[in-house]
């Protein structure tokens, strides 16, 4: 089964992660981070960030959802700090996809 048909009918996708700590489907995924986007989007930082904490080092749209608030956020505040530590979560989201690209979608 290719990526894309696994993405396109949300069959749980073989991670390739150690413990197969995140959800293994794709609308599960999705959903959280749609709720977290939405309570970003609803001046519900610190809720929105919490839901995606868990799980920015295993999945691959937590950790990009995660680093674009944070990225948000720095350019909000143009903190010179808080830019230095967006760039640096935005390599490691960077991190996250590149290790799933490589370990995460295999054909079974």
């Amino acid at each position: 089964m290719s990526y894309l048909f696994a993405t396109l009918t949300s069959t749980p996708i073989n991670t390739g992660v150690a413990n197969n700590s995140i959800p293994g489907d794709l609308d599960t995924c999705l959903k959280e981070c749609m709720e977290a986007q939405y309570l970003f989007l609803n001046n519900k930082f610190e809720e929105s960030m919490d839901k995606l904490r868990l799980q920015i080092s295993d999945s691959m749209y937590h950790s990009l959802i995660y680093a674009t608030i944070v990225e948000m956020q720095a350019m909000m505040t143009f903190e010179h700090d808080d830019i230095i530590n967006a760039g640096s979560t935005m390599k490691e989201a960077q991190a996250v996809c590149q290790r799933w690209g490589r370990e995460g979608f295999r054909d079974p």
